[in-house]
């Protein structure tokens, strides 16, 4: 080959290798710049992702995106729906659509805010409350963005944990490197971090959007320490400087009131005794009451302190109101509510009493706000008459989030929680009235939500006696029950020679015998359950008990309480 030949071919070489490098050069400089503007997946439709159409705006709130319409902008204020507020927000939030009130509780006054007032706006069925308003309550931030326009609220800064972008990348819609993205992430931006998942966490950036982010380009969750200026109101309480042992008092008359220093005479140890007096008449929040100053005059003279009870269903007995959707009417009803309200801590005070016992058991699902709200004004009520505020509630359950035990705990002076009725008839099999474990479960429950020097636990003085029929020509029977006292308890059981044996598991002594070709059984409530029960008290160090109700015990078990409570 001729040295021409050569040179030309080695030009050609470098000529092609020189432009390989070009490319390469060229190449890695493209990619530089898409590294620097985006990390290559689409931004899907924020309008979409925020279900705000092209008009609306987004609301996210404590890294939750709420779908749909929820905010309106007026000027320079910006109001959320009460709905979002009053579940994700600040729970205290109250309206009342029918009256147009908007109503805020603090340890001593009710704010409020009625119609014309720039604190809310109503469109059609739907109330939406000003965050201006909110924030004066709220240890809450908030902040409009625009393109989409969408507000983000933080009300919650418990546990919250960040982690910091290593490197560019983009936050996207689902965990899956093919997802669209919602937004890009510059390096060193922090994100809060929500859960951690295998290659993928999920994430949400300051300005609202929640998402997934490859865990490589992360670092690992630190948790924020947050130093917040909001100074929360203080509730004060009236708190007995002795155990709690309470005695409800059924009362069903002015007459049965003369009974009461009988019914005091050997219950030693008792310090409270709670009258059924005051009794809800009809939605409108009239009630009967039975209060009597002489009554409370006598217990003073004992050294009791006198609870006077407010009721929502033995009014009935004097056609008053007694069912799930009569106490929703009444409470649900600001005036109806205040009328009520008004109404037992006048006569309260005019009986020169020492508390409020408030016993509303026809509270339904439906009636979630307004029970609550009943409480807080209660609470403001007591507090500015020197009154303990005690209410009764429900051992904890799935079925009973309307009575807000968890709040309750916050803004009255006692929690008396009734653990009886475990079984009853509404139950499909028989069993035990108040077994040692459903009290350890309730006061349990009750302890992760309310302080132990606010719990007294409720225990019966009756017991249940099950009757199972057979039905004729079948194997089946018909299950019914009754109330019976201690005594008739035990006379039962001599009359039928029947020997009760100890439930260890129950913590009660069961006996079951023949009469007229029909099975009773019994789960007895005497000095050694309830014995079983005050050591439950004792253990975890509540504020006290109290029993339902006064004259079905057998009086010699007062020793034997005396000894747990003094």
């Amino acid at each position: 080959m001729s040295r021409r030949r050569r040179r030309r071919n080695g030009l050609i070489i470098k000529i092609v290798l020189t432009i390989a490098i070009l490319l390469i050069a060229l190449g890695f400089i493209i990619f530089g710049i898409r590294s620097v503007l985006s990390s290559g997946n689409k931004i899907t439709d924020l309008n979409a992702y925020f279900g705000t159409g092209n008009d609306g705006t987004g609301l996210v709130i404590n890294d939750q995106v709420i779908p749909g319409d929820s905010v309106i902008k007026s000027g320079d204020n910006i109001y959320v729906d009460y709905d979002e507020i009053r579940t994700k927000v600040n729970t205290k939030v109250y309206f009342d659509m029918n009256e147009q009130l908007l109503l805020y509780a603090l340890p001593t006054e009710v704010v409020e805010e009625s119609a014309g007032s720039d604190s809310f706006i109503v469109e059609g069925e739907r109330a939406f409350i000003s965050l201006d308003f909110v924030s004066q309550y709220t240890d809450m931030d908030y902040k409009v963005y625009e393109d989409p326009d969408r507000v983000v609220i933080r009300s919650n800064f418990e546990g919250v944990r960040t982690v910091e972008a290593r490197k560019k990348t983009q936050v996207l819609l689902d965990p899956n490197k093919k997802s669209e993205a919602l937004s890009d992430v510059e390096k060193g931006t922090d994100l809060y971090y929500l859960e951690e998942g295998d290659k993928f966490s999920r994430v949400a950036t300051e300005d609202g959007f929640v998402g997934y982010v490859k865990n490589s380009h992360i670092s690992d969750p630190v948790e924020l320490a947050i130093d917040r200026a909001f100074t929360a109101p203080e509730y004060t309480s009236i708190q007995m400087d002795e155990t709690v042992c309470l005695g409800w008092h059924q009362v069903t008359s002015l007459t049965a009131n003369g009974s009461v220093s009988e019914v005091i005479a050997g219950r030693s140890g008792m310090n409270v005794i709670a009258p059924t007096w005051f009794f809800a008449m009809d939605t409108a929040g009239n009630i009967k009451s039975l209060a009597s100053s002489e009554y409370v005059e006598t217990a003073h003279s004992k050294g009791v302190s006198v609870w006077a009870v407010a009721n929502d269903f033995d009014g009935g007995s004097f056609g008053g109101i007694h069912s799930a959707e009569e106490t929703k009417a009444l409470l649900s009803s600001t005036s109806s509510r205040r009328n009520l309200e008004k109404q037992i801590v006048n006569a309260a005070v005019a009986a020169r009493v020492d508390g409020i016992n408030i016993d509303f058991e026809k509270v339904g699902e439906d009636c979630d706000p307004h029970y609550i709200q009943f409480i807080r004004e209660m609470s403001v009520a007591c507090r500015n008459n020197d009154l303990v505020l005690s209410v009764d509630t429900y051992v904890p359950s799935a079925w009973t989030y309307q009575y807000h035990r968890e709040e309750q705990a916050q803004i009255v002076d006692y929690l008396i929680i009734m653990a009886y009725d475990e079984y009853g008839s509404w139950s499909e099999e028989i069993g035990p009235n108040s077994s040692v474990n459903y009290v350890a479960d309730a006061i349990r429950d009750t302890l992760k939500v309310a302080p132990a020097d606010k719990i007294v636990i409720g225990l019966p003085f009756y017991t249940k006696l099950w009757v199972e029929e057979p039905i004729a020509g079948t194997s089946s029977y018909n299950l019914s029950v009754q109330t019976v006292r201690m005594d008739e308890a035990e006379k039962l059981l001599g009359e039928n020679n029947a020997t009760p044996t100890l439930d260890e598991e129950v913590g009660e002594y069961f006996a079951t015998f023949e009469k007229d070709g029909k099975r009773l059984s019994i789960w007895l409530e005497n000095k050694y359950s309830l014995d079983q029960k005050l050591q439950l008290m004792k253990d975890n160090n509540i504020a006290g008990c109290a029993f339902w109700k006064l004259t079905q015990e057998n009086t010699d078990i007062w020793v034997m309480i005396e000894s747990y409570v003094n």
